[in-house]
């Protein structure tokens, strides 16, 4: 199983739109600082946390108690212009767990952690590293190899977790 807790910003777009026009830097410093502080709080308690969107903040969380999401959350609404909900959810499928936990953190109110399972069993995440990306870039330009960097992610993330369920061998697959 895997516990999964989704971090909603209550009024995100609400307040981006409330900054005015020259607003993406201040936009982009916000989501920065959150998002480190996110990884620390979360890296902490021996759990993994990225921001799925800004507006939604995804962690795998194996274990953690409402207390513990609770004052994870208190601490990260120090760096969050919005209130702050969250929801975790365990299940044997990861979609499942998400799915569930999102449902949990628009249901929760600003400041809550709704809870439904836990479990402490091994979860296994994946980093994938590209050899020698920085000396493709000589030949090519920093944004094709972002491109080609999230083409490969792409086909690993449709080869583990296909759309509508099953797994299924990729076509050009190297």
């Amino acid at each position: 199983m895997v516990q999964v807790t989704i971090i909603r910003l209550i009024g995100y777009r609400e307040w981006t739109e409330s900054l005015g026009p020259d607003r993406e830097h201040i936009i982009q410093r916000v989501q920065s600082q959150l998002h480190n502080e996110l990884v620390n709080v979360f890296s902490r308690v021996n759990a993994w946390a990225h921001p799925l969107r800004y507006d939604y903040l995804l962690a795998i969380t194996n274990g953690l108690s409402n207390g513990e999401l609770t004052s994870i959350l208190r601490e990260l609404s120090n760096y969050s212009p919005v209130p702050l909900s969250s929801g975790s959810y365990a299940d044997v499928n990861p979609r499942v767990a998400e799915r569930e936990a999102f449902r949990l953190a628009i249901k929760a109110g600003p400041g809550e952690s709704l809870v439904n399972g836990s479990d402490d069993g091994i979860v296994a995440i994946a980093h994938i590293d590209l050899i020698d990306s920085t000396s493709s870039t000589a030949w090519t330009s920093s944004y094709q190899l972002y491109e080609h960097v999230w083409g490969v992610v792409n086909q690993v993330r449709l080869y583990l977790a296909p759309p509508y369920g099953g797994y299924h061998a990729l076509s050009g697959w190297r």
